[in-house]
């Protein structure tokens, strides 16, 4: 899961330098797909695979609002 203050640096091996380049991926992708991020967190390299939602659809966190 991805958190505010993540820094995304690739999404399917493809660098990622402004939020334009992951948007283009992102939208071109089918409900159902799946993309891995490479991103920064806390100086730390890591990798997250997601799963593409319908469009203005969000997975509950669990976290309470």
């Amino acid at each position: 899961m991805l958190e505010g203050g993540d820094i995304i640096i690739s999404a399917d091996n493809k660098q990622i330098r402004q939020y334009d380049e992951l948007e283009g991926i992102v939208t071109a992708m089918q409900p159902g797909e799946e993309i891995t991020l490479e991103f920064i967190r806390d100086g730390q390299r890591q990798q997250a695979t997601l799963t593409v939602l319908p469009y203005g659809q969000r997975k509950p966190t669990g976290h309470p609002r």
